[in-house]
């Protein structure tokens, strides 16, 4: 599951973005963006990230900071465990 790296929201701001540029540029909607950096404001999500919309907002950064792509998915993105409360679960049937 993918998280933000806890400088995130420094990284975006150092590189001159706001948080409407990412939303704008990215293929990633307001609610999907601010409920991954927040997941306890929308907890009938998970506060995961698709891949696709992680390398999204990575492009974004990149472009910005002067960094490869895969660079600023490294800074931006950390992998963490899934819990194992995915909704929907298959293993409750």
């Amino acid at each position: 599951m993918l998280r933000p790296a806890e400088n995130f929201r420094d990284l975006i701001a150092r590189a001159g973005l706001e948080p409407k540029d990412i939303i704008d540029r990215a293929p990633i909607s307001r609610s999907a963006y601010f409920g991954w950096l927040n997941p306890a404001t929308q907890p009938h999500r998970r506060g995961d990230l698709r891949r696709s919309k992680a390398w999204g907002i990575a492009r974004v950064y990149a472009a910005a900071a002067g960094v490869t792509d895969e660079d600023a998915f490294k800074v931006l993105f950390v992998e963490v465990p899934d819990d194992g409360a995915a909704r929907g679960s298959e293993e409750a049937s």
